[in-house]
């Protein structure tokens, strides 16, 4: 729960003043994390978000040929398939 009372984390700028009623004098934040705010370069979102779609992807292709890799691969090194299961599973938590 968000404490009112305690100083606000500014961006871009200094503290605005609650609107009349209020007479605590406390600070609100100018920016409320909203894009177009000028705090946040506006391609700031989209490389971020870019970033982590092509890493899914990559990592989804990963997997992908592991699961195909793996018959031809339990036969020429002979794992078993607690071996493989472990192996991959740790793959997977990378």
């Amino acid at each position: 729960m968000r404490n009112e009372h305690a100083p606000a984390q500014l961006c871009g700028g200094g503290p605005q003043q609650q609107p009349s009623g209020s007479g605590n004098g406390s600070q609100t934040p100018r920016c409320a994390g909203t894009s177009g705010c000028g705090c946040h370069p506006p391609h700031l979102a989209t490389a971020t978000i870019a970033g982590v779609f092509l890493t899914i992807f990559i990592n989804y292709i990963d997997r992908t040929n592991l699961a195909f890799a793996s018959v031809q691969m339990n036969e020429e090194l002979g794992f078993s398939s607690t071996l493989y299961g472990l192996g991959a599973g740790i793959f997977f938590l990378v």
